[in-house]
């Protein structure tokens, strides 16, 4: 069964769709936030391939379109990480109001660092973060100084550095040629890199959540490529800046990550980082 729904979210309506098991009655349910600049399909269709996937081991799902993508309503130039937080949170009140089901989170890239805010952390039962960035600081040094402008608004082509813009959106989880057009505020991608530098994630002790990552130390796996400007890791393996897809987007891999999740959750708590 599938609904699609709009979703109330402070002062915009964002797009849903929720799919249920046919043949048995799921207990649990796998919100799935896509990567920076997706909607809710994603980058290759990866989340709807892996919702259906879900979906025939006996999970319901939901996708969503944030604010200004997809479906959903809104400006990409008014979008902020505020925005984002409130649109996860109503989508998980949604899901809590409209079903019995404990509910889990998989998502990519940027919006693993959004996610580890304690008010969406004490809503889940569940966390599953898909290549979260890491950054030193030189690096960051160096977004930041491609990010100077004096506009408020700016679209991503009028950056005079186009191959390290490439590179920042891809790092977010987005495909870089989708977003060129895009106008953006000046004041979020700022933002973005404060809450980088953070490093939020990565010192998150919570119950239940699981960090998918490439091993620590930001050296490629089976791959050899001299690094130019700004060293990433993300899920995504455009012009040989990342790992291989194959590990994560084995969509058993990531179910079996889950369901290890709720297996173990009944037992004891736990946070852990898997390094490939």
């Amino acid at each position: 069964m599938v609904s699609q729904n709009f979703i109330q979210s402070e002062n915009s309506s964002i797009f849903s769709v929720i799919k249920y098991p046919e043949k048995q009655i799921a207990e649990n349910a796998v919100l799935l936030i896509p990567g920076f600049g997706e909607s809710k399909c994603d980058l290759d269709y990866f989340l709807s391939n892996l919702a259906n996937f879900f979906i025939e081991n006996n999970f319901a799902t939901m996708q969503l379109d944030l604010f200004a993508h997809g479906d959903s309503y809104g400006s990409f130039e008014d979008l902020n990480s505020g925005i984002i937080i409130k649109n996860i949170i109503s989508a998980i009140k949604h899901l809590k109001k409209t079903s019995n089901l404990k509910i889990y989170v998989v998502c990519r890239g940027f919006y693993t660092e959004l996610l580890t805010e304690k008010n969406i952390l004490d809503e889940i039962h569940g966390l599953v973060g898909i290549s979260p960035i890491k950054l030193n600081v030189d690096e960051l040094e160096r977004i930041e100084n491609a990010l100077l402008s004096k506009e408020r608004i700016i679209e991503f082509c009028d950056f005079e550095n186009r191959q390290t813009i490439s590179k920042i959106l891809a790092m977010l989880g987005a495909e870089p040629d989708n977003m060129f057009a895009q106008k953006i505020n000046i004041n979020f991608l700022n933002d973005i890199i404060e809450r980088l530098k953070k490093k939020k994630w990565s010192e998150t002790s919570y119950n239940n959540a699981v960090w998918l990552t490439s091993n620590l130390d930001t050296q490629d796996l089976n791959i050899e490529y001299k690094y130019s400007e700004i060293q990433y890791k993300t899920l995504d393996f455009y012009e040989g800046y990342a790992f291989p897809r194959d590990i994560y987007w084995q969509h058993k891999f990531t179910l079996n990550i889950l369901s290890n999740i709720i297996r173990m959750s009944k037992g004891r708590l736990y946070a852990h980082t898997i390094s490939v």
